[in-house]
């Protein structure tokens, strides 16, 4: 831009700048000073307001200290816990029978042999039979039984091939 043309330019935004800048309203110097001391009262804040939390956070550690310390010169006692031994499960007694005003004391029957052997089965029957009729091959027959005892388990050994 040439100098001519920045003159003018100055000289146009010089004039518009003029016409809106005018004097200040009367007062102006008081408006602001008022403004600056209502905004400091308000944030002004009373000394009494961190005063009271600070003494009453004092009095509690005192109180605190005082009551909750051992007294000087006296140990203070270690809380001992005693174990109550569990009790055993509780077994409910078995309930008592009524008592009827009888004579003669009540018998349970009892058996002879207890417990009562079963009654042989169709195989038994037919084993016991074998035996009595024919004594010595049932004796061949248990002597060529096979052990109680198993055999070993053989494992062959793993053999893995290399990969290609």
């Amino acid at each position: 831009m040439p100098n001519e043309e920045r003159d003018a330019l100055d000289q146009v935004l010089d004039t518009a700048l003029a016409s809106y800048s005018s004097e200040p309203r009367a007062g102006l110097e008081q408006r602001v000073q008022n403004h600056i001391r209502t905004s400091a009262r308000v944030t002004r804040i009373p000394r009494w307001v961190f005063t009271v939390p600070a003494a009453a956070g004092l009095f509690w550690a005192g109180y605190i200290w005082l009551h909750h310390s051992p007294p000087p010169g006296r140990p203070q006692p270690v809380a001992q816990v005693r174990t109550v031994p569990r009790p055993a499960a509780v077994v409910p007694a078995a309930p008592k029978p009524p008592v009827h005003h009888r004579k003669r004391p009540r018998v349970l029957p009892k058996l002879p042999k207890f417990p009562t052997p079963a009654p042989l089965s169709s195989e038994e029957r037919a084993l016991l039979a074998f035996v009595t009729r024919h004594p010595e091959e049932a004796r061949d027959a248990l002597q060529q039984a096979p052990s109680s005892e198993p055999e070993p388990i053989r494992i062959e050994p793993l053999q893995i091939d290399d990969l290609k």
